[in-house]
């Protein structure tokens, strides 16, 4: 059953990779944790992005990752360093 978990795991953690190449994102002791991979500029600071982010499950973080993304997104490209 472990085995299992591990695995599911492993695959979150990839599909999250994958879908926020902007962040490096581990597991720790049981946290997920994503960090901002670029500088964090003071119009994505003011627009709500943060540098690390730390949640109790990959669905969380997954999810606190869309909102940054959002967020990002609304600065526009030429913030992305």
């Amino acid at each position: 059953m472990a085995e299992v978990v591990e695995n599911q795991r492993d695959r979150l953690l990839h599909a999250l990779e994958m879908t926020y190449p902007g962040w490096n994102i581990t597991v720790e002791d049981g946290w997920w944790i994503a960090e901002l991979c670029g500088q964090l500029t003071p119009q994505l600071s003011k627009a709500g992005v943060v540098r690390y982010i730390r949640r109790t499950d990959g669905v969380a973080l997954g999810t606190a990752l869309s909102q940054q993304a959002a967020r990002r997104h609304s600065v526009g490209p030429c913030t992305f360093v």
